[in-house]
């Protein structure tokens, strides 16, 4: 039967250490980004990045399956099941119609993939002093797809404790993304709650994507004088 075909594809556990693993020289690969914010006009602030520019070469435990060959389904045919002194498994009989009819190649080629480099280009402008706009058009190349999304962004500073986001996004052909996000500062503790879709956390069944988004940061070296200057903390 096919499905007792394992090619080779067995994970052996028991002798598996990760450290030695994530240490090896093999299957190694190379990251390259590069980022620049600039501000054009008082006010706005633009920015342009590069990520994910790179490759992995995969030379270690590659295993390469490949199959050839042509079948029409007609359906099952469950009358064995009905026939006395039959003990014919109509599923069985259709793993076995495939093993026969595709030729099934395995090979230990080394390969190369690509990370999925990702263009992204930002604006912000500040309406008002605590309340800014923002602008995300990001771009990722993946397995020569090309994947585009566009997010629209407010965000507001509550006194130096609380900052609050709204976002709605278009990406992945899907149109319902709301976002929300919280950030809470206290002394040089900063604390951010974010996710992109808060229509998928409630509603799974109708989304490609969900995620939710925690982390804290330590903010060190924004003295008062700096902020007479009118220079901004870098989050």
């Amino acid at each position: 039967m096919i499905m007792k075909e394992n090619y080779g594809l067995e994970f052996d556990e028991d002798n598996f250490d990760p450290m030695k693993y994530l240490l090896s020289n093999k299957n190694m690969g190379f990251a390259f980004e590069m980022g620049i914010v600039f501000k054009p006009i008082k006010n706005l602030s633009v920015s342009v990045a590069i990520t994910d520019l790179g490759c992995i070469r995969w030379n270690r435990d590659v295993k390469n399956i490949s199959m050839d060959g042509e079948f029409e389904f007609n359906g099952f045919d469950f009358s064995p099941f009905f026939e006395y002194g039959n003990e014919d498994d109509p599923f069985d009989l259709l793993l076995d119609s495939l093993a026969k009819v595709f030729e099934i190649s395995d090979t230990q080629n080394e390969y190369t993939t690509g990370l999925g480099t990702k263009v992204q280009l930002g604006a912000s402008y500040q309406l008002t002093k605590g309340i800014n706009a923002g602008f995300l058009s990001k771009t990722e190349f993946y397995r020569k797809k090309l994947m585009q999304s566009v997010t629209l962004s407010a965000n507001m500073e509550v006194g130096l404790v609380l900052s609050t986001h709204v976002s709605y996004s278009i990406h992945h052909n899907t149109y319902d993304n709301f976002g929300l996000g919280l950030g809470f500062r206290g002394g040089p503790l900063l604390l951010y709650l974010f996710s992109d879709n808060v229509t998928g956390l409630f509603l799974p069944q109708r989304a490609q994507t969900a995620n939710l988004l925690f982390g804290l940061n330590f903010v060190f070296g924004y003295k008062t004088e700096n902020k007479k200057a009118g220079s901004q903390p870098f989050f």
